[in-house]
Parts: C-alpha cells; sequence; structure tokens
C-alpha cells in the first residue's frame, strides 16, 4: 500500500484503541451494541494489518507495543507471549524491548507459569539500554514492575522472606507491597477463651502464635465467681489485677526463632491436676493473651428463645452420668447490667429470663466444679438500628480492591506508554484530516514526503 494510507491506518487503528475504555458512555455505541472488547478486537486487527504490510517502518516496533497491551486486554496471554518473542526478535534495538520482555513475563505470571516469570522478570529489572536522546545508560522503565512481580510469584510460592525482600524494594511505589510486608511481618498470639479438661485427662492448651521466639506462661488459680463479677465479658480478664494472686505456674516457653511469616500453634502441657478454674496468661514481646482452663466434669446443656430471651440450662455430671442439683448459676445477656443467679432444682436445671443479647452462663457446684458457656445467638429485642454509614465516606487508596488494584499496579506503566502512542498518533490523524491527503502528508511514521 501507499505510505501514507499506511500511516493513516495506523493512526487509525490508534484511535480506535483509544476509544475503547469510553465505549460504554457512547450512546451510539450502545446502540450499535458495540463495546470494549469489539472496539480492541477491531483496533487489534487494524494494528497486525499494519505490521504485516509495514513490518520495517519506523513506528513498527511501536506498533507491535499496542498490539500486545490489546492481547493483554482481552487476556490473550498465550498469543501475547509468542507474538513478544517475535517483536523482541524483530526489533532487537528498539526502545519497547525490554517492555516485550515485561509483558512475556507478566503473561507468564498470569498463566501461573512461575519459573518463566522469574526468569523474564529478572531479565527487565537487570536490563540496561542507552537512551537515544541523552546517550546515557537507563534502567528499564518497566524495572520496578518487574520486581513487584518477582515479590508476588515468591509469595504466591509460599516463600515468604524472597517475597519480602523484594516487596521491601518497591514498598514506596506499591501499597500492596507495603501491605504484604505487613501480614507476614505481624505478631501473633492466642489462647482459646475456654477449654474444658475433664479429670484425669491430660491438661493442654493450644497455643496459637506468629513471628514469636519465645513466650511466658503464667497460670492462677482463680475463683470464677468472683471474677465474674468483677470482670462480667471474661475476654478481658487479664486487665485485672492479678498482682495479689500468687501464680500456680510459671515457665518459659520457646516457639521457634521467629520468624515463622505464617500462623503457627502447639500445645502447651499444663500441670494441672485439682478440679478448679485456672487462668492461663502467655506473653510474647508486648503482646498477651489470656485463656480459661477449667478442670471438670461438668457440662452445660442450654436451651436459648431468642423472642423472650429465656435460658434454660442444665447441668450434668459426665463422668457420674447424672444431672446435678443444686448446682448455683449465674446468667447475663451482653445487654443485661446485672446477673440472673440461682440454684438448679432436682432435675439439674435453672432458668433465667429477660436475658438480652448474647448470653454467657457460670456455674459452680460444692467445691471447686465450675463449666462455662458463652451463646453466640442474639436473645431478647433488638437494639435500635445504628445509624447507617456516611456513602460519602471515602476508602483510603491503599485499603480498595487489593486484587484489582494490584493488577493495575502492574500494568499502569504499559497503559501509559500506550496512552502516549495514542494521543501522538490522533494528532497525526488531525492533521491528515486538516491537509488532506491529496495535498501531500509529511510522511512521519509512513516514511518521507510523498
Amino acid at each position: 500500500p501507499e505510505p501514507y494510507l499506511a500511516t493513516a491506518a495506523y493512526a487509525l487503528a490508534q484511535e480506535v484503541y483509544a476509544k475503547a475504555p469510553d465505549a460504554a458512555k457512547d450512546s451510539k455505541l450502545r446502540q450499535e451494541k458495540v463495546n470494549r472488547v469489539t472496539l480492541i478486537q477491531r483496533a487489534l486487527g487494524m494494528l497486525d494489518q499494519f505490521l504485516t504490510a509495514m513490518p520495517e517502518d519506523p513506528a513498527a516496533d511501536q506498533a507491535s507495543f499496542s498490539l500486545a497491551n490489546a492481547l493483554l486486554d482481552l487476556e490473550q496471554y498465550e498469543r501475547a507471549i509468542t507474538t513478544c518473542q517475535r517483536y523482541a526478535a524483530r526489533y532487537p534495538k528498539s526502545d519497547f524491548l525490554d517492555s516485550y520482555w515485561y509483558i512475556i513475563g507478566y503473561c507468564h505470571f498470569a498463566r501461573g507459569q512461575h519459573e518463566q516469570a522469574l526468569e523474564m522478570c529478572n531479565k527487565v529489572a537487570a536490563a540496561k539500554r542507552t537512551d537515544q536522546r541523552s546517550g546515557r545508560e537507563v534502567e528499564s522503565p518497566n524495572k520496578w514492575r518487574a520486581i513487584y512481580i518477582v515479590g508476588q510469584i515468591y509469595h504466591s510460592l509460599g516463600k515468604a522472606e524472597d517475597a519480602i525482600k523484594h516487596y521491601t524494594q518497591v514498598q514506596d511505589r506499591f501499597a500492596d507491597a507495603r501491605q504484604a510486608i505487613r501480614y507476614f511481618a505481624r505478631k501473633q498470639i492466642e489462647l482459646p477463651e475456654v477449654t474444658v479438661i475433664k479429670p484425669q485427662e491430660n491438661a493442654t492448651i493450644e497455643l496459637k502464635f506468629r513471628n514469636l521466639a519465645t513466650c511466658s506462661a503464667t497460670i492462677y488459680r482463680i475463683d470464677l465467681m468472683k471474677f465474674s463479677l468483677l470482670r462480667r465479658n471474661l475476654a478481658g480478664i487479664t486487665n485485672i489485677n492479678l498482682a495479689g494472686i500468687r501464680p500456680f505456674y510459671e515457665a518459659s516457653i520457646p516457639l521457634g526463632d521467629g520468624k515463622d511469616f505464617r500462623d503457627r500453634s502447639t500445645q502447651l502441657k499444663l500441670p494441672v491436676k485439682e478440679e478448679g478454674a485456672y487462668l492461663v496468661v502467655c506473653r510474647g514481646e508486648n503482646l498477651h493473651t489470656s485463656g480459661l482452663v477449667l478442670v471438670t466434669p461438668l457440662v452445660l446443656e442450654i436451651q436459648e428463645d431468642a423472642t423472650s430471651g429465656r435460658v434454660r440450662t442444665t447441668v450434668r455430671n459426665t463422668l457420674e452420668k447424672r444431672y446435678v442439683t443444686n448446682v448455683h448459676v449465674k446468667v447475663i445477656g451482653t445487654r443485661n447490667p446485672d446477673f440472673s443467679s440461682g440454684e438448679t432444682d432436682l432435675r439439674g436445671v435453672f432458668v433465667a429470663d429477660a436475658i438480652q443479647g448474647k448470653s454467657m452462663v457460670i456455674a459452680q457446684a460444692k467445691g471447686d466444679r465450675y463449666a462455662f458457656f458463652r451463646g453466640t445467638a442474639d436473645l431478647g429485642p433488638k437494639p435500635a438500628a445504628a445509624a447507617k454509614p456516611n456513602k460519602n465516606n471515602k476508602v483510603p487508596k491503599d485499603e480498595k480492591d487489593g486484587q484489582a488494584a494490584a493488577k493495575e499496579d502492574l500494568l499502569e506503566g504499559l497503559q501509559q506508554d500506550n496512552r502516549g502512542i495514542q494521543m501522538e498518533q490522533q494528532k497525526q490523524l488531525d492533521g491528515l484530516y486538516q491537509n488532506g491527503i491529496q495535498k501531500g502528508i509529511g510522511g512521519g511514521f509512513g516514511g518521507g514526503i510523498f
């Protein structure tokens, strides 16, 4: 074809491609059932025709870069890989060479081909070329995104230390990288709220932790009824002053090197044999957690009526296989100001009414035999609805949809370069329209004046 026709066709292809993101807003396009994908596919075909007709045109490498971006937009990753491999071989001196490599690496990453993606992204990260304008050696504009991909690959493979190493290099550039580092590095320690152990059983409690090398464990024997009066919600029991209570047991527990980068757990052996209530407090660095351990044969069988707020408690001895009478029971809801208290009848039953919110039941038989229950259902009349959140409150940029934001970060550089090409070609096309083809056109990308 005539060079000016190829130039016009290329500029028009970029114009069509540039319209794709806003296709849904164009009423005429919607009427013709033309959408974003339709326009990208049309532009892709036009770019391919240009490259077939003018493979040595000065703008051919630029057009091939846009074509590869179109394949990315259509998520045709396998085709994008083979296409960019061909372009990299055809245009080895192009300023877009490392962009071809980056697209290949990204597509391997998107397809879950980790080894190939690592090889290509590391190649991009190390790439340097001579800037044609300044003559200086410069790094690839895709360097940091390539390093970011490498971090994500190691993350997906469970290689936390390698992932953190690469995320750290780009944490000032990508919010998701900072969040990933915080995810791996966060410290945690946790005990179950209540653990029930039958007499004569080996006493153990599960300790969950993360990134802690050691912790201290302290066990106190407590009067559960007194503690419940001091702290209606046992979740805050460690805030009670335990200074006047002598520890039943103290130990230092080794947990590892403090670089787990994952959730772990271990079973703590507890030297408790006698029936009773024990408070276990574990501290690691500046974190602490607590759990209640009950050594008891008693269990509570609970029936709750959500409408009336009635809580029916039956106390049973699992060793003697009988119901227990004259057990002192305290019941409270999260919205109740006071406990409802009393003793079980001959059937081992105690009924509390007007419980509001989530129930908590504590029972004590003769001696130090305790039982505990925490409900999950919301009982009684519902509280007034809280004010709805303001829809105008914007989500911080760092907290937006992580998956979409991460993908956008990886492709942003390519998309910016492609938009620059589209704007340049739009000006070229405007010039063609204004000057008229019959007058002769400055060739630019078509080559020469004709």
